[in-house]
């Protein structure tokens, strides 16, 4: 079947179509907004962007595809981070230029967050299409840092392969990001350096290698990102070491237990190896890395840690120093 190009779409040679194109396709293509979308994009500084092989096709398809599902009601989700990554970016003033001018063909209107959504389509294409040999890059990048990680927190951390995986896939967006030029939001990382100060420590080592290898700085939101993979990685074969701790509560076994479950639910990594009365601790031989009392108490070789029966959370962060 010998045809234009879509919807008038102007090519310089006729391009042979050798598939038959369904019905029911065919009625949602027209139903589709592509000639609005086109000649949007025909008047916007994108069009420069998207000169790249069938990429300006594709993008219209796109964009004609989300003011369709705009219209019907449906609109994106995207994480907090991930939604300031992209409306910041220089890119997403272009495409709320364009989606403004959609809006004055009699079009759907675009949220920030479909905005930030087209964006990122947007980078992604100008991504995949820059020649680069990043990947062996990355991978061989992605190893070194696996081979770094097992031998100052765990040996069997070499045999992780969904640690492997995570590790490249974020390098490849973390390559991405630097490219552009993208910020990026970790709203955890204040809260993983504080429970994972050892994971930390490898974790920022291995994001000045990453720096010097991308020639970029790497901040404390990607060392973040890193930790995590790390520790979540620990967590997941039970490699972390166990600490031992021993409570100590004279006011009764119930307020002891109540303290016991906080304990095993802030600190999963933390093992109570007893419960002791504050007149019966002394008779214990066990060592332990640490002493959790509702009394103020001294015992040899251990760190002793006094906390309310109930745990608060200054309580939490003391143990967390002790740890």
């Amino acid at each position: 079947l010998q045809q234009p190009g879509l919807l008038d779409w102007p090519i310089e040679e006729t391009r042979l179509l050798q598939v038959r194109v369904p019905a029911g396709l065919r009625d949602r293509l027209e139903s589709l907004a592509i000639h609005e979308c086109a000649e949007a994009i025909r008047q916007s500084p994108l069009r420069d962007r998207l000169a790249l092989g069938n990429s300006e096709l594709l993008y219209t398809l796109y964009l004609a595809i989300t003011e369709s599902r705009i219209r019907q009601g449906r609109s994106i989700a995207l994480e907090p981070g991930q939604f300031l990554s992209l409306i910041d970016h220089p890119a997403s003033s272009a495409v709320k230029q364009l989606t403004e001018s959609l809006q004055a063909r009699g079009c759907a209107s675009f949220s920030d967050a479909e905005v930030a959504g087209l964006a990122e389509y947007l980078l992604g294409f100008e991504a995949l299409l820059s020649p680069t040999s990043a990947s062996d890059e990355i991978d061989q990048l992605a190893a070194e840092m696996l081979d770094i990680a097992t031998e100052r927190l765990h040996a069997s951390l070499v045999d992780d392969d969904e640690l492997r995986r995570s590790l490249t896939m974020h390098l490849t967006r973390l390559a991405v990001r630097v490219r552009y030029g993208l910020p990026v939001h970790n709203p955890l990382v204040a809260e993983v350096a504080e429970r994972y100060p050892d994971v930390q420590a490898v974790a920022v080592d291995l994001g000045e290698l990453v720096g010097e290898r991308i020639g970029a700085t790497v901040n404390e939101d990607e060392v973040g990102f890193i930790t995590m993979y790390l520790s979540g990685a620990l967590e997941r074969g039970h490699l972390r070491p166990r600490k031992r701790a021993m409570v100590v509560c004279p006011s009764g076994m119930a307020t002891a237990w109540v303290l016991v479950s906080r304990l095993q639910a802030e600190f999963p990594e933390l093992t109570v190896a007893a419960v002791q009365s504050a007149t019966s601790y002394e008779s214990a031989n066990d060592n332990y890395d640490i002493v959790v009392s509702t009394v103020p108490l001294t015992v040899e070789g251990a760190e002793v840690v006094v906390v309310s029966p109930l745990l608060s959370s200054s309580d939490v962060r003391s143990i967390r120093n002790c740890m």
